[in-house]
């Protein structure tokens, strides 16, 4: 079974094709790129941004804010499936120490 997901982040419209065994693991699946935040809530500003780095052999994906910076970062379950942690003020790692 297949679901398409349409998610505006920003000013832009991405597609996600969900692919899976049955109905409950596709939904399953599916319901993290439904709930990629579309507003900041630290500021409530609609101007954000689907971003990644890479660290090592890591890569992060994130949502970050145009206006204050913040960042929510996605992660992943060990079975499948994404969730979206919640917006946190980006501090470089050169001001933590």
């Amino acid at each position: 079974m297949q679901i398409k997901v349409e998610k505006k982040i920003g000013n832009a419209v991405l597609e996600f094709i969900v692919d899976g065994e049955d109905e409950l693991e596709v939904l399953s699946r599916a319901a993290g790129f439904t709930t990629i935040p579309t507003l900041c809530s630290l500021c409530k500003s609609e101007d954000v941004v689907l971003d990644s780095n890479k660290a090592e052999e890591y890569v992060f994906v994130k949502v970050r804010c145009l206006k204050c910076d913040a960042r929510s970062q996605m992660g992943s379950l060990k079975k499948g499936g994404i969730f979206w942690k919640p917006f946190e003020k980006y501090i470089p790692k050169e001001d933590k120490e």
